[in-house]
């Protein structure tokens, strides 16, 4: 026979868990300058993906660009999308790898080198958009 008010218990105290960290990790200043710049660089990233891919007028396109051996590898123009994606799951989980670790002593630490690395693989993100522009539009 099941004992729902265990089941209730152990839901209620989850819940309880995940809202006491968020508001931990929320209550730092840096972390919502850190996430504040991610989520506008991020929605940047999309805004120019979906640009690009309205300025698309045929079936296939270049998708990467090897200096050595030329282009390397020719898709659909929706695969575009992969990079702004790619970006938004890093931060997903990055920002979840920063709930794991709220309850560490060196949270600060930690969290600068979380977020940094979220924003820097956007960034880097957002530099790969400009060749695949310049390649397919020159």
């Amino acid at each position: 026979m099941f004992n729902w008010s265990k089941i209730y218990y152990s839901f209620h105290t989850s819940t309880d868990e995940i809202l006491y960290r968020f508001t931990e990790v929320f209550e730092s200043l840096y972390v919502k300058i850190y996430l504040g710049f991610f989520a506008l660089l991020n929605l940047t990233i999309w805004g120019f993906t979906w640009l690009f891919y309205n300025q698309v007028k045929g079936g296939l396109i270049v998708l990467h660009y090897n200096t050595d051996f030329g282009v390397d590898l020719i898709g659909e123009p929706r695969n575009l999308f992969i990079i702004p994606m790619l970006g938004l799951l890093i931060g997903i989980f990055n920002f979840l790898l920063l709930l794991f670790f709220v309850k560490n002593n060196n949270f600060k630490i930690l969290a600068n080198i979380i977020l940094s690395v979220s924003l820097l693989a956007n960034i880097f993100l957002s530099l790969a958009l400009g060749p695949l522009y310049l390649i397919n539009f020159s």
